[in-house]
């Protein structure tokens, strides 16, 4: 079973190699940034892009990654997640020892798929 849809929160070099990922894996994405100004200076690859949660219309079939932890809004935006039906990931997954944006979106993309497929 494949999520209706990646959600990830934030625009960050993070969201940028999740969404190629998921473009290769057929995950519809979607980009949720409240600061419209980051969306057009640096557009995630391969997503539809929204500056709100209710607009991104979480479902039980979202799995959701918030990108950047260290945004003003973060505090506000993980609350509104939290409070949804969609399935909130950390920025991790198996411990592969990641440190650059594409070894943690591998290491992510990783825990999904094994949620996924209930390995």
């Amino acid at each position: 079973m494949n999520p209706t849809r990646l959600v990830l929160v934030f625009v960050s070099p993070l969201a940028q190699e999740l969404a190629v990922l998921a473009d290769r894996l057929r995950w519809p994405v979607t980009v949720v940034d409240p600061d419209r100004t980051r969306l057009d200076a640096d557009p995630v690859p391969y997503a539809r892009t929204v500056t709100s949660v209710a607009a991104a219309r979480l479902d039980a079939g979202c799995d959701v990654v918030v990108c950047d932890h260290d945004r003003p809004e973060f505090e506000a935006v993980l609350a509104e997640l939290l409070a949804g039906p969609s399935r909130l990931h950390p920025p991790a997954g198996p411990d592969l020892g990641s440190h650059s944006p594409p070894e943690i979106a591998i290491a992510t993309v990783a825990g999904m798929l094994a949620e996924l497929r209930s390995v």
